[in-house]
């Protein structure tokens, strides 16, 4: 049995020149006769994003922090009592976010 080559055609990714009636790819432009809302002058001026606090950075750090306290505390001797450190994340997001819960 002789061996043929393979037909280029059949090669993977090659599918030949696209069919005529589809359209080639364009990038998304929103319409722009649909007008957009101006802010009323009631509203006053938009404060600029703000970063995170440091309260937000404690409470993003403390997860881990108490998985090392965890370590910590239970291999100096205290396993009965070291879970308590995971009650930390929860505590400091509640304590951040008190005063924001009546606004």
């Amino acid at each position: 049995m002789t061996e043929q080559p393979p037909d280029p055609s059949t090669y993977e990714g090659d599918e030949g020149a696209p069919p005529a009636n589809v359209p080639p790819p364009v990038r998304y432009q929103p319409d722009s006769s649909v007008p957009v809302p101006a802010p009323s002058p009631a509203q006053g001026p938009l404060a600029p994003p703000s970063g995170p606090t440091t309260g937000d950075r404690l409470a993003a750090a403390s997860g881990p922090l108490a998985l090392v306290l965890f370590f910590v505390c239970g291999f100096l001797g205290g396993w009965a009592w070291s879970w308590i450190f995971f009650l930390l994340p929860g505590v400091l997001y509640a304590w951040n976010r008190g005063g924001h819960a009546r606004d």
